[in-house]
């Protein structure tokens, strides 16, 4: 994808927490036209165009060499598949596995010389780039356990944290050891330590994308991958597991990486993918986000904005 000056960002669902943190990183660069797209502008000036983006006659003029960020699962496939066709750059956020595979589905339909580069923020993204690390390290890792740690209201925003909440009654695929399965949060559950010294959290099963995404990428690399979530303060999880009456779980080896307000490492790992994007020589529909980011760069991009960002990585336990 060649850049020129006139390439434009084009930001759908730009005026949420994430968006607005987004712009701020993409002003600092000064490196590209940015517009947000959604229903309200926001107060700041930002050029704006008013779209209602769940409309699947709405559209916007992209052109070639753009990139569109989506953070709304608003966004119709149809928008979509409209964007690749014309060439742009589609970069996703979202960690619906429903959403996100019917996104996937529409980008490999598309005849056009754009491509979709998914799983891109903390869950899915880091997420995706820690389980590559991971068997990187360890080529003869058979099960990936991700665990995300969010804290609540506005590290997460009001939208996400909604997500978060009505996901937590819904079944859910996963491969678990080499079969689909059909999960709800009921049904599994591990306790992990988040820092040396740290008491034992809990995290519950939950349908985060990368759980399909990564088994589908992995192929038989891997023969289960299973996506947990544990909630700050610890007594909302805990009463999340009355609620759905658990059972136990283990711990192996780990990979951690803390990163700080949650929107705003999302935003870091986005403006970062964007730049990688421009660069990008590869054939589509599909670029997954490990092509474009190593976990060094993302870590490197959150560091910028959070300095007291972590990562510490502890060899696995061989189990008898």
């Amino acid at each position: 994808m060649q850049s020129t000056q006139r390439d434009t960002v084009w930001i759908l669902g730009g005026t949420g927490v994430v968006g607005q943190n987004l712009l701020r990183l993409l002003r600092a660069q000064e490196l590209d036209r940015v517009m947000t797209v959604s229903r309200r502008p926001l107060l700041d000036g930002t050029a704006h165009l008013a779209r209602n983006l769940a409309d699947s006659r709405s559209d916007f003029p992209c052109t070639r060499g753009d990139i569109v960020v989506n953070l709304t699962e608003q966004t119709s496939a149809e928008l979509v598949r409209t964007v690749l066709q014309r060439g742009a750059c589609f970069i996703e956020n979202s960690a619906s596995s429903d959403y996100m595979m019917t996104i996937r589905e529409m980008a490999r339909s598309v005849r056009g010389p754009g491509f979709l580069v998914d799983g891109c923020g903390v869950a899915p993204g880091l997420t995706n780039l820690l389980a590559y690390q991971v068997l990187q390290i360890h080529p003869n890792t058979r099960a990936l356990e991700i665990v995300v740690d969010l804290g609540l209201g506005k590290h997460a925003g009001k939208a996400a944290l909604t997500w978060f909440i009505r996901s937590l009654a819904r079944p859910y695929t996963a491969k678990v050891e080499r079969a689909w399965q059909v999960l709800s949060p009921a049904d599994t559950e591990i306790r992990v330590q988040w820092r040396q010294g740290d008491q034992l959290s809990l995290a519950l099963g939950f349908p985060f994308a990368e759980q399909q995404i990564l088994a589908e990428e992995l192929g038989p690399a891997c023969d289960t991958v299973q996506c947990f979530l544990s909630m700050r303060p610890g007594w909302v999880t805990q009463l999340f597991k009355r609620l759905l009456g658990l059972g136990a779980g283990h711990e192996t080896g780990t990979m951690t990486l803390s990163c700080g307000d949650q929107s705003e490492a999302t935003a870091a790992v986005l403006a970062r993918t964007l730049l990688a994007a421009r660069q990008f020589s590869g054939v589509g529909p599909i670029c997954p986000l490990p092509e474009l980011l190593s976990l060094e760069q993302a870590f490197e991009a959150i560091h910028k904005v959070h300095h007291d960002a972590s990562f510490r990585h502890t060899s696995p336990t061989i189990l008898a």
